[in-house]
C-alpha cells in the first residue's frame, strides 16, 4: 500500500458518510485526451471553456483541429488547448469535447475575436475539411482549487 493511501474500509466509509449530504448525483462522463496544445497544464489560467461536440469523422476532425492550432499558436500564445472523446457516457449525444484554457471571461472574448479575424481564411478552410460536427453545447469552469498536477 502506498503512504497515504486509505485502506477499502476507510475508502467505503467516506462515501458513505459524503452521500449523507448530497441530495442527488449528476451524471458522470469519463474519456480520453487524443490531441493536447500548450505550454501549459490545462489548470494553468484558472478558466475553462469547453465545447460538447458530436464528431461524425473523428480523423477529418482531428486533422483539422491539429491544423487550426497549429495555425493559431502563436496568437494563442501558451493557452491550452485539448481535443478528447467521450468514451463512457455520452452528454447530450456529443461524442468529443474542445477545452481552451483562458485568464478569465473577458481574455475569453478577446482572444476569439483577434483569433477569428486575424485566421478569417484559415477558419473557412477549418469549417470546410473538418467534416459534420454537432455542437451540442459549451460551459465554462473556473478552477478554484488543483489537488495534483496533470504532468
Amino acid at each position: 500500500m502506498k503512504e497515504g493511501q486509505k485502506e477499502r474500509s476507510q475508502n467505503i466509509l467516506f462515501w458513505r458518510n459524503i452521500s449523507e449530504h448530497i441530495d442527488s448525483w449528476g451524471d458522470a462522463y469519463s474519456g480520453r485526451i487524443l490531441d493536447y496544445s500548450g505550454d501549459v497544464a490545462p489548470d494553468h489560467y484558472g478558466y475553462v471553456q469547453i465545447y460538447e461536440i458530436a464528431v461524425s469523422d473523428p480523423e477529418k476532425f482531428i486533422s483539422a483541429h491539429k491544423k487550426i492550432v497549429s495555425q493559431a499558436r502563436e496568437l494563442m500564445e501558451d493557452r491550452p488547448v485539448a481535443f478528447g472523446s467521450f468514451d463512457i457516457g455520452s452528454p447530450n449525444g456529443a461524442t468529443h469535447f474542445v477545452a481552451v484554457g483562458y485568464k478569465g471571461v473577458s481574455d475569453n472574448i478577446v482572444m476569439k475575436s483577434k483569433i477569428e479575424q486575424a485566421l478569417a481564411k484559415e477558419w473557412k478552410e477549418y469549417f470546410k475539411n473538418r467534416g459534420d460536427v454537432t455542437n451540442i453545447g459549451d460551459f465554462d469552469l473556473r478552477i478554484l482549487k488543483t489537488y495534483g498536477s496533470f504532468n
